[in-house]
């Protein structure tokens, strides 16, 4: 504030007054925080022969050893006088008032702060007290132009003082009772930027936020899935509300950080699509789903995005695959990104979108945004964007944050994605810190950065055409897929959780191959399944054709089950046959070795056959270890 010539400071920004002062609330849905407003006026600092009497009569600490630090030059730091504006000393303040203010008042004394009007400390004159800081506490409802104005001139240069106040954020009430040749506007307040770059204690508890919200995520895509193999419906509203619940089981949680964006088919090609009971869909079996949701812990926010497909109904299409694997290309890009500090997200924009635009495709919202540290999930100054739209419709205040400069500390979102109106959607979403990188040089001044990737939560195998990732890319899911083992089971588990099966145990439980290794190893399997009697083939000549077409499984669906089993019995112990050697051929080529692929059987030998195993139930393509009886279990229906 003083560099800018600045003798006091406006705050209207909720996030930055929880943040200042240390405080959390609950006045706004998915936010931590509380309605207020905040003045600070920075006093002089006392004279040097005053402040070393005041420190041997023992009323004072020396403001170095109370603030951390001094000002640079041996004098004494200047001194703050902080007026927060709260709703619990309203006269219509609700009945918890007194015991919150109880809690305000003695957190701020153990941070070392003197309370002064409203504050129960005493003190309420200029300047007693032996703190870096002195705290007044005022009605919420007696903010106004005069009261501002007069708490700004309490600082130094008085009533002639500049005023600092931060654009995005100001009020007209706040800016009425300062004089205009006073206003001293700010792109970004200096909260704002301290703010945004996370400490050591911050950045552990993001890290372990993710963890826990990672171990929710993947538990409630284990239930979907086990869900809709079972032919069982769930609608988009309700595997929202089924998320929150495990969510809240983790330790530490207190909510979503935003409203869980649940979408099945064309509603994940709606960007903010919202699902509300009674009028949305029902997640589909064979359609791409996409759940952006976000957690609330007392040690960290996150937002997380995966898109899924569940290849109950048959595998998805090959845009689908295409556009996923463009969108994770862009997303790895970003998440290894190597850059000096200072560099603005504008720049790394590029890396985001590059493998989309190689194939015409792009996104029209921004790749990152700032978060906060158990507070908004969505805040400043940075940013990562520019690419959606041409330079000239981007406004003044997009611009501001994407070239905003990107400093070690900050925590940004990593969101690319693609979205096919009437179709599908695809996003996939992380949480990255920016951190010091490794490099085989330290060439010039400015430091280089790279990202810390907390969102140990893993892809979707059945969208990946691995045929279009470099080596290093496969290399980077696999180390992330190998990582999601370890750091996903750490937290404590839920009750509610059932453990990893069917496709998201097998998703991140082999390496990713090429397209061509999965289709010779399952050559081998289809001639010597043909030239065998001694295990049935799947896919089987039962009308309607292979049971993994969408067409059979809505006939299976359709047919009475006393039919079912007559035709299953009508089998005798004659292995069944395939439509053609092509149908197989076709089939097989379809399975990859990242994903156990299990097809159910018409036939009355066993009720599930597993691509790749010469006897019994569920072993992985290719036969990779040993049979694990009970993965993955495969109903009649």
């Amino acid at each position: 504030m003083r560099a800018e010539g600045c003798g006091a400071l406006m705050l209207g920004a909720l996030d930055q007054l929880c943040w200042l002062f240390n405080l959390r609330g609950s006045d706004i849905e998915c936010n931590p925080v509380f309605l207020g407003y905040a003045v600070l006026a920075v006093t002089p600092p006392p004279p040097p022969a005053a402040a070393a009497a005041a420190a041997a009569k023992g009323e004072a600490k020396p403001e170095a050893e109370a603030c951390g630090e001094g000002d640079g030059g041996g004098g004494a730091a200047p001194r703050v006088v902080a007026t927060l504006f709260l709703r619990a000393l309203d006269a219509d303040a609700p009945a918890h008032a007194p015991a919150t203010l109880d809690k305000v008042r003695a957190h701020l004394e153990a941070e070392g702060c003197d309370l002064g009007a409203g504050g129960g400390g005493g003190g309420g004159g200029g300047g007693g007290g032996g703190g870096v800081a002195r705290v007044d506490l005022m009605p919420y409802r007696s903010f106004g132009a005069e009261e501002a104005a007069r708490r700004a001139a309490a600082g130094e240069g008085g009533e002639a003082a500049m005023v600092m106040l931060e654009r995005k954020s100001t009020t007209q009430a706040m800016a009425a009772g300062v004089p205009a040749e006073r206003r001293q506007l700010v792109d970004v307040s200096p909260v704002e930027q301290l703010k945004a770059t996370k400490n050591a204690a911050e950045v552990e508890g993001l890290v372990s936020a993710g963890r826990k919200d990672a171990a929710a995520i993947v538990s409630y895509f284990a239930w979907l899935e086990a869900q809709l193999a079972g032919c069982a419906t769930v609608t988009e509203a309700g595997g929202a509300d089924e998320l929150a619940r495990r969510r809240a089981a983790m330790p530490g949680a207190v909510g979503n950080s935003f409203p869980t964006i649940s979408s099945t088919g064309a509603n994940a090609a709606i960007i903010h699509y919202q699902a509300a009971h009674g009028a949305c869909s029902d997640i589909a079996p064979g359609a791409v789903y996409l759940c952006d949701s976000g957690g609330q812990y007392r040690d960290g926010t996150t937002d997380v995005t995966r898109t899924l497909h569940f290849e109950i109904e048959g595998p998805p299409t090959e845009d689908e695959r295409r556009a996923y694997t463009r969108v994770l290309q862009g997303h790895i890009n970003l998440a290894t990104a190597v850059f000096p500090a200072g560099t603005p997200g504008l720049m790394l924009e590029m890396l985001s979108r590059a493998p989309l635009w190689q194939d015409g495709l792009n996104f029209l919202h921004g790749t990152g945004h700032g978060m906060g540290a158990y507070l908004n999930v969505h805040e400043g100054p940075a940013g990562i964007g520019g690419g959606a739209a041409h330079i000239s419709q981007v406004n003044e205040a997009r611009r501001r944050m994407y070239l905003h400069p990107i400093e070690e500390g900050f925590y940004l979102s990593d969101e690319p994605g693609f979205y096919r109106e009437g179709a599908f959607g695809i996003r996939i979403e992380a949480d990255l810190v920016v951190q010091p990188a490794e490099t085989r040089y330290a060439w010039g001044s400015r430091p280089f950065l790279g990202f810390r990737y907390c969102t140990p939560v893993p892809f979707c195998p059945a969208l990946i055409d691995v045929s279009l990732l470099t080596p290093a890319q496969r290399a980077w899911v696999d180390a992330h897929h190998a990582r999601c083992r370890e750091e996903a089971r750490q937290p404590a588990r839920q009750k509610s959780s059932r453990p990893l099966r069917g496709t998201w145990r097998a998703l991140h439980g082999g390496p990713l191959q090429p397209r061509g290794a999965a289709l010779g190893r399952s050559l081998l399997v289809f001639l010597w399944r043909r030239v065998s009697s001694s295990a049935p083939v799947c896919p089987h000549r039962s009308p309607p054709g292979c049971c993994a077409t969408p067409r059979a499984v809505a006939a299976r669906r359709a047919t009475p089950r006393s039919r079912r089993t007559s035709r299953a019995r009508s089998h005798g112990s004659r292995p069944p046959r395939s439509p053609s050697p092509l149908f197989d051929l076709m089939f097989l080529c379809g399975a990859r070795v990242v994903k156990p692929v299990c097809v159910r059987s018409w036939a009355a030998r066993g009720p599930c056959v597993s691509v790749g195993a010469a006897r019994g139930p569920c072993v992985s393509v290719g036969g990779r270890g040993a049979a694990r009886r009970g993965d993955l279990r495969c109903k009649l229906r």
